[in-house]
């Protein structure tokens, strides 16, 4: 077994003797992914997590879409069209924290939401062009309201990637975690793999040194 970082790049250079470089087969296989179109999961160590969705977006032309903020986004939205105080979401929030109960009226404005975000999704895919991928990344957010809007949100984004006459033509999700060979998971919520050959690929610490080195 290969036990250091001296031995994996040792092992690659082999490889790379041998016409087998799997940095290349990777970024072969994530371009061909952006060509097909589809849900794609990209799972990868916590610390390796800065700066990869912009070098991700740069090198395969995806565009990069921090889910979290543009939930946040969407929830100020609804508080100031509807004369509610921002502090009050808060509170209700943190009362959720303390509790583990989603109250009703968070709950709502939760849904409503995860809605206008993912329409907002839908409406950065048709702008980037009928081809495009989405890159997802802080994504962690949705997890907060996964029962009240935040699964429906995520899933209904990859339902519509897997059909070729949806938008968004690829979906990308970048996925921090402890194991990245783990089963994908999104702050401990199971994420949907259809098809681990082609909805699911590991970034492992020598394909992001070649990527970042772009």
């Amino acid at each position: 077994m290969l036990t250091s970082t001296g031995s994996l790049y040792a092992a690659a250079q082999g490889r790379i003797a041998e016409g087998r470089d799997p940095r290349e087969v990777l970024s072969a296989r994530l371009t061909e992914s952006r060509r097909l179109g589809g849900f794609l999961t990209l799972t990868l160590k916590g610390p390796d997590l800065p700066g990869v969705a912009d070098a991700l977006a740069a090198r395969y032309d995806a565009v990069g879409v921090s889910l979290g903020a543009v939930f946040l986004d969407a929830l100020r939205e609804l508080a100031e069209e509807q004369s509610v105080r921002w502090q009050a979401l808060l509170k209700a929030d943190a009362k959720f924290t303390a509790t583990g109960t989603l109250g009703a009226a968070l709950a709502s404005y939760t849904r409503l939401a995860a809605e206008r975000v993912r329409r907002r999704v839908v409406d950065v895919a048709e702008g980037a062009g009928p081809r495009s991928v989405v890159l997802l990344h802080e994504a962690g957010l949705i997890t907060r309201c996964w029962d009240a809007g935040g699964r429906e949100l995520l899933a209904g984004l990859q339902q519509a990637a897997r059909r070729p006459a949806d938008t968004p033509h690829g979906l990308w999700l970048l996925l921090p975690t402890e194991d990245p060979r783990a089963t994908p998971t999104l702050d401990g919520r199971t994420v949907e793999v259809v098809d681990r050959a082609t909805e699911w690929e590991v970034l492992d610490g020598l394909f992001l040194k070649s990527l970042r080195a772009l």
